[in-house]
Order: C-alpha cells, then structure tokens, then sequence
C-alpha cells in the first residue's frame, strides 16, 4: 500500500523500491488474496510482464469473485493491452459492486471512455461521482479535457481554480495546451517549473524525465541543438527510465544522432526484457525512429505495422504518417493522420493534433489534391494562429503553402521535416 501510495503522488522510484519488497516478503505471510494483490502489483510495475499480470489477475477473479480490486486491476491490464470494452465492463462492474463508492473506480471508467471518444458518458460518470465526493486532481483533469472539446470555457476555469497548481498531470495537461497553441514562451516555462519542482523534492528520476520530454517536443518544432543539449543533460543524470529513453531516443533520432538513439534503444531493451509494452510497443517505436533516421523508412513500417494490431496509440499513428510520407505513399499516411485526430480522448492528442494536420496537408499535396492539401494547412495554421513565429516547423509549412499555390506537381514540394 506504500508502493500504491507513493505512485499515486508521481515518486515512481520509491513505490518501485516497496513494490519489490512486498513481493519478496510476501510468502508464508499474507493472505491469499493479499499475495495476489502483491504479485499483481509487482509485474504490473516490477516486471512489467503484462501477461504474467494478467494471468495472476485472472486467478484472482476466480477465487475471489466478488473483489471489487480484483475487477479493477483486471480491467487496468485489459486497459494496457488494448481491451478497451472489456477493460470498461470490468470498471463498470467494480463501480456498481463495491461496498462504498470508490473515485478510483469512477476514475478509471471515466478514462476508459475518454480513450474511447465517448466524451458525454465519461462527463456523465465524472459528474455522478462529483455528487458523491470531491473530484481528485486526476479527475479534474478529465474534466478539463472534456470541458476543452465542448468550448465550455466557464467550466475549465472553474477547474483551472481548483486543481494545484503543482499537480504534476495538471501541470503535464498545460504543457500539451501550450504545443497545442505553439506557445513556446510557455512551454519552456512549465517545463523549467516542473523541473524545479523535482529537484526540490529531490525526485532525479522525475527530473530526467521531465528534461527529455522537453527535448522531445523541441525536436517535434525542429528546434534539434535545444533538443539535444536537453537530452545529454538528461542522460547525464544517471537515471535511466523508461521514460527518459523514450523520449531521448526520439530527440536523438530527429536530430540526427542515431548513435545516441541506437544507445538508448539497446539499453531500455535490456534493462526491461520483460516489460510487455516496452518490448512489444515502445522499442518498435523506437527502433522506427532509427531506421527513418537512417533513411530506411519502409524498415520503418514494417517495425511499427505490428504495434497497432497491439496497442493503438497517437505515436505510433504519427510516426507511420511521417514513415509513409518519406515513402512516398500519401494515401497511407493521410489514413493515419486522420485516424490521430478522429481520436480526441487519448492521450497527448494535443501535442500530436497539429502535427498530424500538417502532415495531412502534405500527403494531400503529394496526391495532387491542392484543395484538401490547402484546407488541412489552414487547419493548421488556425491551430498555430498564436504560435512563435521563429518555430523551425511552422516557418517550413508556411514555405510549402506558398509552393503549394504555384504548382500542384509533387516536384514543386518540400518534403517533410527531415529527421537528419
């Protein structure tokens, strides 16, 4: 319960360290139920063998069928590996079988439908448990989502007063909004306020992170020497997690570096063997980006193509796009950018959004189709109406826009933003 209870405050290092220890002390001194619990929890955030976990899960159900707990972690596995109806029945039944009401059960439901897209369910169920008890930070944070997409702005100001001001998912959701508007000055802000905010608290692992997922999004705007220095601060640190190597390898792989993209890739591969997601989603991802680097953009697809049958997520959209772009297939990449922007509810769909736009509007353009290609560039700028006018990405889509009125020939466009 320690591990649960650090977890759930973002100190992922010390609830690792309890989760561990649970599991080796378990034997000969829980409850059944409790060594079900723990060993659940152990590969859920240990191992990270989602089947294992799963399949612990399952016996647990069986033994205990009227566990609310066992009903919820299930459906948070059914969650991680796609199972996304499955994954709401389990939420649903927990909600309407346990003793008291529980936020955590109306959280995860709530989650389950916004990944879904079924944005009046998931406001529903927020509202019904806010009529029960206060809603949590996490739960706020839907609920702005939600708010965002209805253009309810009374509401999000509402929750804007009333979720901390240092809650690490509020501060992750504001640093979305501001790649959403292109509003660097604020990006750079939040992420110097979050990295601040882990040194104080003296969460290094945090910090890491938080430095590479900066880098990352400088190097989706092409600002790639920023993106750069951030990462080597970052691995400088030490601290190596999944996270980190995530989004640094990325950085690395779009500014070039694919010496430091390929490092990072063999050292989460060994570090999390495994990790169902790390090995199965995340590393394919990851080593895509090292062969586009490379140049190698149908290697690309190949890596990524087995990942969606898996787990369907914005990413892995993104980056098959940018993949089917330099393969000179439009048709394939328009089919995965619209796909990311039909899916609203899941997560980071505000830092992929205007990406996706734009590589609409150049698969259009590579098609010939001048008309589609100038509305999804419109579309992008309207999103980016605000943005810094120095962003590497919006001063290369405003070149092409201007291509674009010239000549509806695929020789007269730029290629897409080069990862070298």
């Amino acid at each position: 319960m320690l591990g649960h209870s650090y977890f759930s405050i973002g100190d992922g290092e010390t609830a690792k360290k309890n989760f561990a220890k649970a599991f080796k002390l378990k034997d000969g001194r829980v409850t059944q139920e409790e060594n079900f619990q723990i060993t659940a929890y152990y590969h859920s955030y240990i191992t990270g063998n989602l089947e294992k976990e799963t399949a612990v899960l399952v016996l647990y159900q069986q033994a205990f069928p009227r566990s609310v707990s066992a009903a919820n972690r299930l459906g948070i596995a059914y969650m991680m590996s796609g199972r996304k109806e499955e994954a709401l029945q389990q939420f649903n039944w927990a909600i309407a079988h346990s003793p008291v009401p529980s936020a955590h059960y109306y959280s995860n439901a709530a989650q389950a439908l916004l990944v879904m897209d079924r944005f009046d369910q998931a406001k529903k169920l927020l509202d019904q448990w806010a009529q029960k008890g206060s809603l949590a930070p996490f739960q706020r944070e839907m609920r702005y989502r939600i708010a965002f997409f209805e253009n309810d702005t009374a509401m999000m100001e509402k929750l804007a007063r009333e979720i901390p001001a240092d809650d690490i998912r509020w501060q992750e959701l504001q640093l979305q909004m501001a790649f959403l508007r292109g509003d660097l000055s604020k990006l750079r802000s939040l992420s110097q306020t979050m990295l601040d905010q882990d040194k104080r608290a003296k969460q290094m692992e945090n910090a890491a992170a938080d430095l590479a997922l900066h880098a990352q999004l400088e190097a989706f705007l092409g600002n790639h020497a920023l993106a750069l220095k951030l990462c080597r601060q970052a691995t400088e640190m030490n601290q190596d997690s999944a996270g980190e190597l995530w989004h640094c390898a990325e950085a690395f792989a779009y500014g070039g570096d694919v010496a430091d993209a390929q490092v990072l890739t063999t050292k989460l591969d060994r570090m999390c063997p495994e990790d169902t997601i790390q090995q199965k989603v995340f590393l394919q991802v990851m080593r895509s980006y090292v062969e586009s680097a490379r140049g190698d953009a149908a290697k690309a697809v190949d890596l990524l193509t087995p990942t969606l049958s898996y787990r369907s997520t914005l990413d892995i959209n993104y980056q098959l796009a940018q993949a089917y772009l330099a393969e000179r297939e439009p048709a394939k990449a328009a089919a995965q950018s619209e796909e990311l922007l039909g899916h609203r509810g899941s997560g980071w769909w505000h830092i992929y959004a205007p990406l996706a736009q734009l590589d609409l509007a150049r698969a259009y353009a590579m098609q010939g189709d001048v008309e589609k290609s100038r509305k999804a560039y419109d579309d992008f700028f309207t999103t980016w109406k605000a943005a810094d006018p120095q962003i590497p990405l919006l001063v290369q889509a405003k070149a092409e826009y201007k291509k674009l009125g010239a000549t509806a020939s695929r020789a007269s466009l730029s290629p897409p933003l080069s990862l070298n």
